[in-house]
């Protein structure tokens, strides 16, 4: 790319296969990758935000989405 870089960015459900893909290209050495920190959507906040979004999507889907954005 002649010296410039470039931000690729992943969208898509949960279990798409945005990590995967992520780490293919983190693999060929051309590409760095940033994983989600989904341990800190487990453990950093009062309860385990993530298992919550999963039992009750309704119910947790904008908290979940407000802890997603700010970490």
């Amino acid at each position: 790319m002649g010296g410039q870089r470039a931000m690729i960015l992943f969208e898509g459900n949960i279990a798409a296969g945005k990590s995967t893909v992520g780490r293919r290209l983190h693999e060929s050495g051309l590409f760095g990758f940033i994983e989600e920190p989904v341990g800190a959507w487990q453990k950093d906040f009062a309860a385990n935000l993530l298992g919550m979004f999963y039992e009750d999507p309704k119910r947790w889907a904008f908290t979940f989405q407000l802890a997603a954005f700010t970490t």
